[in-house]
């Protein structure tokens, strides 16, 4: 039989290696579900053409700019307290918005593109029909 020390011992090598396989397997669950992003894009696409070339027009020779972060910080959307305008612009006309890390990154990658601003739903006619929110709907019985 076992003596009094070696259940023990035997008890707490058991415990320690079912903890370590159960945390083996939370890492190698939690990998699966992580993202990934070492190749943002589609394949060919994304080698040649920067990750916004659809939405933005891409300068002639991309690359890094000369720019620091005193060249950069105008571009950062501040307006005061009294401002008609606010801090939360929708649309930008480039995706640099002065907070590039590092600074180089900024400026020399796109180009002021006019943003396409997409048509706002259409409201369905008043008392045309049960509305739930802002769309119609139909009423299905169970019976």
């Amino acid at each position: 039989m076992f003596k009094k020390g070696n259940l023990h011992i035997s008890m707490i090598l058991g415990l320690t290696f079912i903890i370590l396989m159960g945390l083996l397997m939370v890492s190698l669950q939690s990998k699966s579900i992580m993202e990934n992003f070492e190749q943002p894009g589609e394949y060919p696409v994304s080698v040649d053409q920067p990750l916004l070339h659809d939405t933005y027009k891409v300068t002639e020779n991309p690359g890094l700019s000369v720019n620091g972060a005193e060249q950069n910080y105008v571009n950062s959307p501040v307006f005061s307290v009294t401002s008609c305008t606010n801090n939360n612009i929708r649309y930008w006309r480039r995706p640099t918005n002065g907070f590039c890390t590092p600074p180089d990154f900024c400026g020399n990658l796109y180009t002021n593109t006019e943003p396409t601003i997409s048509k706002s739903a259409v409201p369905p006619k008043w008392d045309n029909g049960r509305r739930v929110n802002f769309y119609e709907s139909e009423f299905v019985s169970c019976a």
